[in-house]
């Protein structure tokens, strides 16, 4: 994630800041692959909609799940304004979910929009239970 926020704000012009707990997150490749795909999505969706000069990444390790939670300090938005308008967001939403995970939004119109993404750490250890019943 530090690569990622330190090559969008160079290319974009836009402050990027991580604040990370300092914890291990060991993620098998699949988990990893899908949250700094989440990530960059989230971040595109911020320099394209959002109009903010400032995005700020927390990456907490909660229990069992990792949550990366990604704010924009931009206008906001209404997250149910326009079926089907925010493919982008959907497609994040599908992708955690079959991680075990889940995606929270909190957004208004002319304020932040916080997008939280939790994971589980033990992906493989779930995708491997369940193949095996």
């Amino acid at each position: 994630l530090e690569y990622l926020a330190a090559e969008f704000a160079k290319k974009h012009g836009i402050a990027v800041h991580i604040n990370d707990d300092g914890m291990a997150k060991p993620l098998d490749e699949t988990t990893r692959l899908v949250l700094f795909s989440a990530v960059y999505e989230l971040l595109i969706n911020a320099t394209r909609h959002a109009q903010t000069s400032a995005i700020e990444i927390d990456c907490l390790l909660e229990g069992s799940s990792l949550t990366i939670a990604v704010t924009d300090f931009g206008s906001g938005f209404k997250p149910c304004d326009k079926p089907g308008a925010h493919g982008g967001l959907h497609k994040i939403r599908k992708y955690i979910e079959h991680l075990g995970g889940k995606m929270c939004i909190d957004s208004r119109p002319d304020d932040r929009t916080t997008v939280a993404l939790s994971a589980p750490l033990n992906f493989m250890d779930i995708k491997l239970a369940t193949n095996n019943s």
